[in-house]
């Protein structure tokens, strides 16, 4: 007869030790989020805040870090995002044409394992549609940032339906500007949406604190008996 083992599997055990990563997303009423590999929209006051939303740190050494697909990818023409780590999720990583401070992958998860390793603040996936619907499925991500236009755009690719362990947290008021693209004033809203469902994200933190506690307590302990 075979023993039991009931200690978590593999995957569960290789959770633990992913950095937790946001979502951020523009989409339409109907979730639409581009067409032809573009968006259909160019909000240049909203753009600013995706710049600086991904941009800042908490912390002056680190930078943070984007997670897209290799269509995103390509719609920037290769053209890195600044003063940001750049990760592309490609079936095919060593035909991905890269750039400084850029990297390919074949998985959000293997992503994640090399980004939990460094010293990166914040991970944001940026899209597209295949990366959004991995991540919203994912544990680690714990946070959604939606800029929700208070309109219909003609669309080809579509952000996923929100799952239910998600909970609207903040809406902002509604802002307006020019379209640069329709030459038209389009209203939006900003959106935070966290994780519910976030047990296991909060054991993860509290085993990294305990961790980080006990390392510091040998150092403390050996540093003390070498000095006897």
């Amino acid at each position: 007869m075979v023993a039991s083992h009931h200690g978590p599997c593999k995957r569960e055990q290789k959770m633990q030790y992913l950095k937790a990563f946001s979502v951020i997303v523009a989409i339409t009423k109907n979730r639409g989020i581009g067409i032809q590999g573009q968006m259909g929209w160019r909000l240049k006051q909203e753009m600013q805040q995706f710049k600086i939303t991904t941009s800042t740190t908490t912390h002056p050494t680190k930078q943070n870090a984007v997670i897209m697909g290799r269509k995103t990818w390509e719609s920037l023409q290769g053209r890195a995002l600044p003063s940001r780590i750049n990760i592309i999720i490609t079936r095919q990583p060593t035909f991905v044409q890269l750039k400084e401070n850029c990297h390919a992958f074949g998985s959000l998860d293997t992503a994640l394992e090399f980004l939990s390793k460094k010293k990166v603040d914040k991970i944001f996936v940026i899209g597209g549609g295949e990366i959004y619907a991995q991540a919203l499925k994912h544990k680690m991500c714990t946070e959604l940032l939606v800029t929700q236009l208070l309109e219909d755009r003609k669309s080809d690719t579509f952000f996923p339906a929100i799952p239910p362990v998600f909970e609207c947290v903040f809406v902002s008021a509604v802002q307006t500007e020019l379209d640069m693209i329709e030459k038209q004033a389009i209203s939006y809203q900003y959106q935070r949406w966290l994780r519910v469902e976030s047990n296991h994200v909060k054991m993860v933190n509290i085993v990294e604190t305990i961790i980080r506690w006990c390392e510091s307590c040998w150092t403390c302990l050996f540093g003390n008996m070498y000095a006897l």
